[in-house]
């Protein structure tokens, strides 16, 4: 949490009309302190376009601040639950995606469940 200090940003808020938290999960402290505010970016670079040599595509682009738990819940919500986690450990957030459709943040919500393509600069498709 130290080294993500100088990230905090605004005071943490859900979308509105999201259910809120259970009571354990809910803290005045943690939502004081705010979101964290990183940019993440999903690049793609396929065989067709290490052959043309060009730069990997940029398919999103989400930030942190926008997720639906903060950091304090989700350790929260796993250590209630039995998980042991320790001091060094890994922790992955899941896909971080935003309101929009260029901040979904994996390719299964990119091509929004297999139902839309996702168009790279060859004429190449993906989609799920």
């Amino acid at each position: 949490m130290e080294a993500l200090a100088p990230f905090r940003t605004h005071a943490f808020e859900r979308f509105a009309g999201d259910p809120q938290p259970l009571p354990y999960l809910s803290s005045e402290s943690d939502q004081a302190r705010g979101g964290i505010d990183l940019t993440l970016e999903v690049y793609i670079l396929s065989q067709q376009m290490r052959e043309r040599e060009l730069s990997p595509f940029r398919l999103s682009s989400g930030n942190f601040s926008e997720m639906y738990w903060t950091l304090a819940q989700m350790i929260t919500h796993h250590s209630s639950n039995g998980c042991n986690l320790q001091a060094g450990d890994l922790f992955a957030s899941g896909a971080v995606s935003g309101p929009t459709n260029q901040s979904r943040g994996s390719l299964l919500e990119l091509t929004w469940h297999g139902t839309e393509s996702v168009e790279l600069p060859t004429d190449e498709t993906r989609r799920l």
